[in-house]
């Protein structure tokens, strides 16, 4: 069972599962995703991130992700693999995709940046990421920060697909799943707006 530590979510997440989580606060989203690398990093954790160099260069936030960990830091740090790659030609590579290891969870960061106008490669690109996931026998979680039209496909293969909307509360709602309705759940932050106060 993959966990995030927040009731709400880990209420949701289906193991053996594809799981697309959207959100357009990008740094709430990333909150999110440090404490499921953190939660699941025991049974190993893969991290893959397509970002564009040229649109929007950003890194893996070691020091947030420590933190977020806490006394389980160093074993963390030993079962999170990050794989980066900045252009569209990487996923083209067939063995970019062939990673070796061990690992019951796979997050899939920033893909749609790549293909906002390719449709035909975001789509081999998401079949590719799901054939990993069978191959290794993981929870494959794919991250979308671009909310709006969703992909076709992604809405297809994904098994749960939940939107968070995050202004003065934060919305959950769930698109997809296959156990239950379409649920929304509304949470009012703190005072301060602070995302750790609510996750």
């Amino acid at each position: 069972m993959i966990r995030t530590g927040n009731r709400v979510f880990d209420s949701l997440l289906c193991t053996d599962a594809i799981i697309t989580l959207r959100c357009a606060d990008s740094v709430w989203l990333s909150e999110l995703v440090w404490r499921l690398l953190a939660r699941n990093a025991t049974d190993g954790v893969l991290y893959l991130q397509w970002s564009d160099y040229h649109e929007r260069y950003w890194s893996f936030d070691y020091e947030r992700f420590v933190r977020v960990c806490g006394a389980d830091a160093r074993m963390a740090m030993q079962n999170v693999h990050v794989l980066r790659a900045f252009t569209r030609d990487n996923n083209d590579v067939a063995a970019n995709w062939d990673v070796p290891g061990e690992y019951k969870l796979i997050v899939l960061d920033s893909l749609s940046d790549l293909y906002v106008d390719n449709t035909q490669g975001i789509t081999h690109a998401i079949g590719k990421f799901v054939q990993l996931c069978i191959r290794k026998r993981a929870t494959g979680v794919i991250l979308e920060r671009r909310v709006g039209h969703l992909h076709e496909y992604l809405s297809q293969v994904s098994s749960v697909i939940i939107d968070v909307g995050v202004s003065r509360d934060v919305v959950v709602q769930v698109l997809k799943h296959p156990c239950l309705p379409d649920p929304v759940f509304r949470y009012p932050r703190d005072r301060q707006y602070r995302l750790s106060g609510w996750l």
